[in-house]
């Protein structure tokens, strides 16, 4: 059996909802919508209750000193309202009102709404602060690659200058390198050409109480080209270039003229060439050893001819060339018998030979 609640016009199961009726108009509501307790209910105050609007249609006092007041107009549905609002919350709503969990989603909607109101502004203004320093950082990157693109333009710049004075230096010093090797040929030839009355004894051995002397004049007599003492104006041992050197000193020789110096060489390289077995030697000299050795008479060069002469040598052994010589201070090789000789300049002809 099902009531309708006149407050809410919804049905009211009488079995399952707590419902109180009107004593005077019967009608029938929910305990929630007129603020009953449901304790009340069980209790004999039941058959006494009235409802609100038989309340508001009871006589009330002598109220015939009260003024009356125009226009007012009183609905029983604003009775209703008065009364709903005057009421205690209910301890269970009905299914109009909602339920608690329908109630505690609805709180915990606005509370959510109202952090994420709250939360959204904090976090805009943390966003906005966070920028605001990434951006002061960003604008200090950014003076500081200028700062440093200024610098390494600079430093470009220097290095470009720097680049153009050392190869300005470089070439220069090509060009006094290639002057040095000019004027040191030059002192060579000048100091070659002041030795163009001189000549060497080598392989000489030395004997104590020697007459140097002696030596140069017996071996005049030897290969047919008499000289006199008056014809030398020095002679005398000269200091090792090694002094390591197992090898005797030679023996150097002045002559006044530089024709008495050639006539000499050529009497000696003829004597040489006339008696192929039996050479210029230590026994033409006199001088009785176990075993005889060479003798060589040769120009005087100078260190650098000598070290370009010895370098050639070793070249034309290298090569299989056959002739290497020397000819007034000049160095010259041959590779056969029916090859034009070449002219050894410098150190570096040699080593270009093929």
């Amino acid at each position: 059996m099902t009531k309708i609640c006149l407050a809410c016009n919804v049905d009211i199961n009488i079995i399952k909802e707590n419902h109180i009726d009107c004593s005077k108009c019967k009608n029938s509501y929910h305990n929630q919508c007129v603020g009953v307790p449901v304790a009340k209910t069980q209790k004999a105050a039941q058959p006494t209750w009235i409802c609100p609007s038989c309340n508001i249609k009871q006589p009330r006092g002598d109220n015939s000193n009260t003024p009356v007041q125009q226009n007012e107009k009183v609905t029983l549905r604003s009775k209703l309202r008065e009364a709903r609002a005057s009421a205690p919350a209910p301890t269970s709503p009905c299914r109009q009102c909602g339920t608690q969990e329908e109630l505690i989603n609805t709180i915990r909607n606005e509370i959510r709404e109202a952090m994420r109101d709250d939360l959204t502004g904090i976090i805009n203004t943390c966003l906005k602060s966070q920028l605001k320093q990434l951006r002061d950082e960003i604008n200090d990157v950014k003076d500081s690659i200028s700062f440093t693109n200024a610098m390494f333009d600079e430093f470009k710049a220097e290095v470009v200058s720097a680049k153009n004075s050392i190869q300005q230096v470089q070439k220069e010093n090509d060009n006094l390198r290639a002057s040095t090797c000019t004027l040191l040929q030059r002192v060579n030839q000048l100091e070659q050409l002041n030795r163009m009355s001189n000549l060497e004894l080598q392989c000489v051995p030395e004997v104590k109480g020697e007459n140097a002397l002696t030596y140069v004049t017996q071996l005049g007599h030897i290969i047919n080209c008499k000289v006199q003492e008056s014809d030398i104006s020095y002679c005398s041992r000269t200091a090792k270039a090694n002094p390591q050197s197992s090898r005797p000193r030679s023996i150097l020789v002045k002559f006044h003229s530089s024709r008495t110096r050639d006539s000499y060489l050529n009497a000696a390289s003829k004597y040489n060439k006339d008696n192929p077995n039996d050479k210029l030697n230590t026994a033409l000299l006199g001088m009785a050893l176990e075993k005889r050795s060479p003798v060589y008479v040769v120009e005087h060069l100078t260190p650098d001819t000598k070290s370009l002469h010895s370098a050639a040598r070793l070249k034309a052994k290298e090569l299989g060339w056959k002739f290497t010589w020397v000819k007034n201070g000049r160095v010259l090789m041959r590779k056969s018998e029916n090859s034009d000789y070449v002219l050894v300049r410098d150190i570096t002809m040699v080593n270009n030979l093929k």
